[in-house]
């Protein structure tokens, strides 16, 4: 899935076939390895002297395999790397030997894209896990790629700031991964797109080199030249490897309020959202979604849960019965 003509030797998109997507597994006999080195004993020596490398198969094997355990590669062999210089070397040596690379950060989503498709080198950004600097008057803070959400975002209130992305796999995911997906997340509605937030990143590109976007000045306003940037937002490791983040973090709010609302169709669900950002503006953080049936299941699931929306359901339920009878 990963290429570009300068950079093939990021691993090569791959085109999901149908019965892959339905649950099958497996993939269809047109979709064939690329023509990639295979890595060697001396590969290996190389790796083992650059960053830790993972060669026994049970610990390979969790980086083979996505989340969901629908998606699995053969991969023999997994880098860890400390530092962004680490990730450069591991690149140009890759490079230079045709050894295809699929970069990892949290491997927290849903469409097996950060697992092999086949044998491919996996680099794992999860090492780096530093939260590098913070400036508490700019409200900017500069972290490694394998620095998990969560971990930021509680560090970030200790300094009375918040991160800008929220996300149900915030305990797992990294913000390198975040930043090279272009994560959403609950707090979009009021943050807007990680691409608002990011003011830099620094990435190992394929050949070794390491490339500022714009990750040293880090300047909250800057309209000069090209926002390199923008580029690697969302490239899925097409562009490169990001090793370092930089992000524009908003102030802790002081209160928090948290309403569950239900109502009887979707179309009330998207007025209520009207009337909240009419009234509340720039003050309303998240607005989440969850029908009768997602309720349902949850009650199910958890037993000793008391249903908070008990009282509407039955008077929906009964005014669906009432309606039914009247038709009758």
């Amino acid at each position: 899935f990963w290429c570009c003509g300068w950079c093939m030797l990021l691993t090569m998109r791959r085109w999901v076939p149908l019965e892959r997507v339905v649950g099958v597994g497996r993939l269809l006999s047109t979709v064939r390895r690329g023509p990639y080195g295979v890595v060697s004993s001396s590969d290996v020596s190389f790796f083992e002297g650059t960053c830790e490398t993972l060669t026994d198969p049970l610990e390979v094997e969790a980086y083979n395999v996505d989340w969901m355990r629908k998606w699995r590669g053969t991969s023999r062999v997994v880098l860890c790397p400390r530092t962004a210089e680490e990730v450069c070397a591991v690149l140009r040596y890759c490079d230079e030997k045709r050894l295809a690379v699929v970069p990892q950060g949290g491997n927290t989503g849903l469409v097996g894209a950060s697992v092999p498709v086949f044998d491919e080198v996996v680099l794992s950004t999860r090492k780096m896990d530093r939260i590098l600097d913070f400036d508490a008057d700019g409200g900017v803070v500069k972290a490694e790629a394998g620095v998990v959400l969560e971990n930021l975002d509680t560090f970030l209130r200790t300094q009375n700031f918040v991160a800008p992305l929220d996300l149900g796999a915030k305990g797992s995911c990294t913000i390198g991964g975040n930043a090279s997906t272009n994560a959403g997340g609950i707090r979009f509605l009021r943050y807007g797109s990680l691409r608002g937030s990011i003011l830099g990143v620094k990435a190992a590109l394929a050949n070794g080199e390491l490339l500022d976007c714009g990750y040293e000045t880090s300047t909250r306003k800057d309209n000069t030249g090209y926002a390199l940037q923008q580029l690697m937002i969302g490239s899925e490791g097409t562009l490169g490897v990001i090793c370092e983040v930089s992000f524009a973090v908003p102030p802790l709010s002081s209160a928090v309020t948290v309403a569950l609302l239900g109502t009887d169709s979707f179309d009330k669900v998207k007025a209520l959202l009207k009337t909240a950002r009419t009234h509340l503006a720039e003050i309303l953080s998240a607005v989440e979604f969850f029908d009768d049936d997602a309720r349902k299941a949850v009650l199910k699931a958890e037993p000793g849960l008391d249903d908070p929306l008990a009282a509407a359901a039955a008077a929906s339920e009964s005014k669906d019965f009432e309606e039914e009878e009247a038709k009758n």
